[in-house]
């Protein structure tokens, strides 16, 4: 597998650094809502689902037949390509308005590690 794999670590590099723009401007509006429990001491905002919704559709729009694992809406696709994410990883940082947080999203394929990009 060449480090690029096709340009997937290039677009990786982008979509995490927008999905992280997000995050801030999310962070910063936060609306009613904006935080939830998923289970005790384990948080989801609104901006984990927006994050982690933006990099799928981002991912999918330029190789549809890359499999998405995320930490919050599961797998989709059946390939063995596939792009994992966690759309902020640090969230419980992230809501308390700390600056260790970031998009990370990886990419294996055929059960190899291939990039990570955070």
């Amino acid at each position: 597998m060449s480090t690029d794999d096709d340009g997937r670590f290039e677009l990786a590099k982008a979509i995490a650094i927008e999905g992280g723009n997000l995050a801030v401007s999310m962070r910063e509006a936060q609306r009613d809502g904006f935080r939830q429990r998923k289970g005790h001491q384990d948080f989801v905002t609104a901006a984990d689902l927006a994050v982690e919704e933006l990099v799928r559709r981002r991912i999918l729009e330029r190789f549809p037949e890359d499999s998405v694992l995320g930490e919050d809406q599961g797998i989709s696709g059946s390939r063995d390509s596939v792009c994992i994410v966690d759309p902020i990883d640090g969230t419980t940082n992230y809501m308390r308005g700390m600056p260790e947080w970031a998009v990370s999203i990886g990419y294996c394929k055929g059960g190899s590690l291939g990039f990570g990009a955070i």
